[in-house]
């Protein structure tokens, strides 16, 4: 191994896969931990940001990732591409769960999806990829990823086409085979400047700091030819670097800190699991459609609070609300009239379900 090749292992990040049952490691390196989060863990959505200035898209994407997410006290990470942010999104406690023995989750550590490491993007395909356990299904439109489903298995016909449905693609029921491979070096996707901004430092800033010493270290080392002085070199950095860290790990602690009691209130309002949003978009048209009633509009209020405008001439409220309820997926529905004619307003709330 090279003296490059040295320096650029003690400064890289190692790289830990944390599983249920135990932590595998899949890139030894310094100091810096870096867990991967299995994609059966991760909620997947995407952002329109094109009209959202870039300095705050963290900020942005911080408030959808709480309001999106079923599950208390999330992280994630984000790709920003042309406007639009990928997001994935996974509870905390994913990676705070102790091991016997092995690595453990600290202040400080950083942590990325499964699904950035795991196949190659696409133009406008639809994929099936491996993973560590189960499959990701993913839907990609010009380049960019607009629909990501885990599969504990590889899907049926008819479990395809509901997740190309959900994602408003066209249906087919030809299941594509598994793209099989291992664990990428780098990501599939590079972040982007503004990516960076979202996401880089949040997950990347320390090595950053240590990217740069290293750098300061190999300038002054490699023209003394000197083992004695790059090894004095090189303490004095690792020093500064450990106080650098120090501060940057004092500034996250402050932030989190600041954001603790928003956590506590979001994790009240995130008992309930929601639906997958495909699923109950089926499961609504199946219950609505033969009788002429089709969803116009919805959105999520208060966490797992669900409000629709269904357009639903002639419609009886009360057998509106049976077939609602007949779903299993809606409780304590309310119907009311709409403001434009033939139009009606439900007020809902979404039962506990899997999160893809």
């Amino acid at each position: 191994m090279t003296p490059w090749q040295t320096l650029q292992r003690r400064f890289s990040a190692t790289r830990l896969l944390r599983r249920a049952e135990d932590v595998e490691t899949l890139r030894a390196g310094g100091r810096v931990m870096e867990w991967v989060v299995p994609r059966a863990q991760c909620l997947f959505f995407t952002l329109d940001v094109a009209k959202v200035p870039a300095k705050r898209h963290e900020s942005y994407a911080a408030l959808a990732v709480k309001r999106m997410a079923p599950f208390a006290a999330p992280d994630w990470h984000a790709i920003t591409r042309r406007g639009q942010m990928m997001v994935w999104a996974w509870p905390k406690a994913v990676l705070e769960v102790a091991s016997d023995g092995g690595p453990t989750w600290s202040t400080g550590d950083r942590a990325i999806p499964e699904a950035i490491l795991r196949g190659e993007p696409g133009e406008d395909d639809a994929q099936l990829v491996a993973c560590d356990a189960g499959f990701d299904a993913r839907l990609w439109r010009r380049g960019l990823l607009v629909a990501s489903q885990w599969f504990p298995q590889v899907p049926d016909a008819a479990a395809w086409v509901e997740f190309l449905r959900g994602a408003g693609a066209d249906a087919h029921d030809a299941v594509p085979m598994p793209t099989a491979g291992g664990w990428r070096e780098s990501p599939w996707s590079a972040p982007s400047r503004a990516a960076f901004a979202v996401d880089g430092w949040r997950h990347f800033g320390r090595s950053a700091v240590l990217l740069a010493a290293s750098i300061v270290v190999a300038f002054l080392a490699w023209p003394m030819g000197s083992g004695l002085r790059h090894a004095v070199e090189a303490t004095l950095v690792e020093g500064r670097i450990e106080a650098l860290s120090e501060q940057l790990s004092s500034v996250l602690d402050r932030r989190d800190a600041a954001l603790g009691a928003l956590d506590e209130t979001h994790a009240l309002l995130a008992l309930r699991a929601r639906q997958p949003q495909s699923r109950l978009l089926a499961a609504l048209e199946r219950a609505l459609g033969p009788q002429g009633i089709h969803a116009r509009e919805w959105d999520f209020q208060r966490g797992s609070r669900l409000r629709l405008v269904l357009s639903a001439p002639g419609a009886d409220p009360q057998a509106l609300v049976t077939a609602l309820m007949s779903t299993g997926m809606l409780d304590d529905v309310r119907v009311e009239p709409g403001n434009e004619a033939g139009q009606m307003v439900v007020q809902a709330e979404l039962t506990a379900g899997a999160v893809p």
